[in-house]
C-alpha cells in the first residue's frame, strides 16, 4: 500500500465562493493505491509517509488493520534514529518496530497500555483476538501477531468525490428545482457509498419534498417535510450503497414546494466513496 498525490487532479473552484479550499483539495489529491501503481503514467507524486498514512486512517480511507500494516513496512524503508520524536512515537504506539526501538521512547508499563490499545483497535478492524486479554507480557518481539484483514479490500477510498452548496435557495414551485449536483469523474465499476445532508425550513403553510436521484432517474431517497413555523432548520440526510458500472455518473439534490408557498434549502452536501 502506497499514498499518490494525483498532481493535475482538476480543482473544484466552482463550487465554491473564492475557490476551493486548499486543505479540501489536498485531501482529495491523496489516494491510497497497490504498490505496484505506476506514479508516472497517472501523474502522481509517491508521498508514503507516517503522516500520510496516519491522515489516510483517520479520515477512514483505510481501517486499523491496514493502517498498521503500512506502518510496519515503511518503518523497514527508514532508520529509526533519524525520525523526529513524533515520527518514533506513531511507530512506538502501534508497535510497526521490534521492542528495542520502542525501549527507547516508552517504558514497559507504557507498551503494555499500548498493546491493549491496538488489540481493541484489531478487533474492531478484524473481529480477531490477537493475544490474550490476561497476558502480562507483550505477545512477541514486534509485539502484536501478523493479522490479515480478510474482509478489507485495496479498492476501499481509491475514489472519493463531494460537492457543497452553503449559500440559502427558495423555491415556491411544484416542479423540482436542482440544488447541488455532484458528477464524478470516468470511476471504475464497483461498491459505492454515496452520502447527502441538507438543512431546510419554510412556512408554516408549507411542506417541502426532497429527493437524492442518480444518473437522472434512480431515485435514492425521498422525503417529506413539514414545517412548523418559519424560523428553525429543519436537518435532513443519508446515505445508500449502490453498485455503479464504470463510466461518469452524476448525483443530485431536488427540492420543491407542495402547496406553492416559499419552502428553503441550504448547506446541501454530497458525497461518493469507493467502498470494494
Amino acid at each position: 500500500m502506497k499514498i499518490a498525490r494525483l498532481d493535475t487532479l482538476a480543482r473544484q473552484d466552482d463550487i465554491f465562493v473564492g475557490g476551493e479550499p486548499e486543505e479540501r483539495y489536498e485531501r482529495r489529491q491523496m489516494i491510497v493505491v497497490a504498490d505496484d501503481y505506476d506514479f508516472v503514467a497517472n501523474d502522481a507524486t509517491d508521498i508514503t509517509s507516517i503522516e500520510s498514512l496516519t491522515a489516510t486512517y483517520l479520515v477512514g480511507a483505510i481501517n486499523y488493520v491496514e493502517y498498521r500494516d503500512a506502518l510496519i513496512l515503511y518503518a523497514q524503508t527508514v532508520t529509526f534514529s533519524n525520525l523526529t520524536i513524533e515520527q518514533k512515537e506513531v511507530l512506538c504506539v502501534n508497535f510497526a518496530v521490534d521492542k528495542s526501538d520502542r525501549d527507547t521512547v516508552f517504558t514497559s508499563g507504557e507498551q503494555k497500555k499500548h498493546a491493549k490499545g491496538i488489540q481493541e483497535l484489531i478487533n474492531k478492524a478484524n473481529e480477531q483476538i490477537v493475544f490474550e486479554s490476561k497476558s502480562i507480557d507483550i505477545a512477541d518481539e514486534i509485539g502484536v501477531p501478523e493479522t490479515t484483514n480478510i474482509s478489507s479490500s485495496s479498492e476501499f477510498g481509491s475514489y472519493i468525490a463531494e460537492a457543497s452548496s452553503e449559500g440559502v435557495s427558495s423555491t415556491s414551485s411544484t416542479s423540482y428545482q436542482t440544488k447541488l449536483t455532484l458528477t464524478t469523474t470516468d470511476i471504475t465499476s464497483g461498491k459505492y457509498k454515496i452520502s447527502w445532508y441538507f438543512e431546510t425550513n419554510g412556512s408554516s403553510k408549507e411542506d417541502a419534498e426532497f429527493k437524492i436521484v442518480l444518473n437522472t432517474s434512480t431515485i435514492l431517497s425521498e422525503t417529506n417535510v413539514e414545517f412548523k413555523d418559519e424560523t428553525n432548520w429543519l436537518t435532513g440526510g443519508g446515505f445508500k450503497y449502490e453498485t455503479l458500472a464504470s463510466g461518469i455518473h452524476t448525483i443530485e439534490i431536488k427540492f420543491r414546494s407542495e402547496n406553492k408557498y416559499t419552502s428553503n434549502i441550504r448547506k446541501a452536501r454530497l458525497d461518493i466513496i469507493k467502498i470494494t
